[in-house]
């Protein structure tokens, strides 16, 4: 059985999203509630009088990682669960509109080799940022291995603010300016069938680094039926209700996370300061057993010795070759090989003079 455009994505995307959602095929028909978060920007499309009268529920999308009732999607009556999950179908109908789980890529990025090394030791994939358009022309390409067409795309605003508006209720653990783009992407295969694939593009810069990647809502459906299809999925992801629950959940999460991490981070950082200073006091040690070495050395060939003045401690280089050394406060030297020798009684030198001592 040949493949769908959309199913052949999986080969190569990772799935950042679908192994958090889930549905309970027993809680289709679940009422609406008031409690659960609306885009204020976004109502439903209000130009179409047959979707307003057009019989939907909502249907609702669980997160199976938290165990938390993720969103509620409006979707047509006739659209049900499918079976299907290992060919990464979502919903379908007996029209056969078949809507697939969210596909996605995430990567990090940063300047610093070190910043993007620790990124990696994470587990996380690293990659200097693309374009919305390098993204487009990458898919294009994946398509067109497996039968797929571009036929045309289109900015969703609506969906875009959507994104904003949610975005900002999720915790950040650093400040971020974070850029979207949401694109409606139309395609069709050599039988026929057309697809709409829903590309939400993002990016964001934190100081040291940044992360950009992007998601895919998709939907394929006959070509004879597919407006209308196309119409009912893109109302539903305009309209879908976020849990205000689940966004609590979500945050306290990413909180403990970003705790955790954090204290690994100034565990690292730590661990490098004390090797950097550990470096540091090597080189001092290093280098100062060098400079002793070359001194000794030139001391030996030029015949010099060092001697110090026990007075104020005051260290001189003097010739080698007495046995005793004299110094007075003006610095000025007697040398002697008289052991018995004190200028101090010596009638003829004036001053009061101290023997050094000889550092060998």
């Amino acid at each position: 059985m040949k493949r769908s455009i959309f199913f052949s994505f999986t080969i190569v995307l990772t799935m950042l999203f679908a192994s958090c959602l889930n549905s309970n095929p027993n809680s289709e028909n679940t009422n609406y509630n008031d409690d659960f978060v609306v885009n204020s920007d976004v109502t439903q499309n209000k130009t179409s009088k047959s979707i307003k009268k057009r019989p939907i529920k909502y249907f609702p999308i669980q997160d199976t990682e938290r165990k938390t009732l993720m969103s509620l999607m409006p979707i047509p009556v006739d659209w049900k669960l499918s079976d299907k999950k290992s060919e990464n179908i979502f919903l379908e109908s007996p029209k056969g509109v078949k809507t697939f789980y969210v596909l996605g890529n995430q990567f990090m990025y940063s300047n610093n080799n070190y910043i993007n090394n620790s990124f990696r030791q994470m587990g996380l994939e690293t990659k200097p940022p693309q374009s919305f358009e390098q993204v487009l022309e990458e898919l294009k390409g994946l398509a067109g291995k497996h039968g797929g067409k571009f036929v045309t795309q289109y900015e969703l605003p609506q969906l875009t603010q959507f994104d904003i508006n949610l975005d900002r209720l999720f915790f950040k653990a650093t400040p971020e300016q974070k850029n979207f783009r949401v694109v409606a992407t139309e395609w069709i295969d050599d039988k026929g069938v057309k697809s709409i694939a829903v590309i939400h593009y993002y990016a964001a810069y934190t100081e040291m680094s940044m992360y950009w990647g992007y998601f895919i809502d998709s939907m394929e459906a006959p070509k004879e039926y597919f407006p209308t299809a196309r119409r009912d999925y893109v109302n539903a992801l305009l309209n879908t209700q976020v849990n205000p629950q689940w966004v609590q959940a979500r945050n306290r999460v990413m909180q403990q996370k970003a705790k955790q991490q954090n204290a690994g981070h100034q565990r690292r950082m730590a661990a490098l300061r004390a090797q950097g200073d550990q470096i540091i006091a090597n080189g001092k040690q290093q280098d100062a057993m060098t400079t002793r070495t070359h001194e000794n050395f030139m001391d030996g060939l030029l015949d010099r010795v060092n001697i110090t003045n026990p007075s104020n401690g005051q260290t001189y280089k003097v010739d080698l070759g007495s046995n005793h050394y004299w110094i007075n406060e003006n610095n000025q030297l007697i040398t002697s090989d008289n052991t018995n020798y004190n200028p101090n009684g010596d009638l003829n030198i004036n001053g009061n003079w101290t023997e050094a001592q000889i550092n060998y």
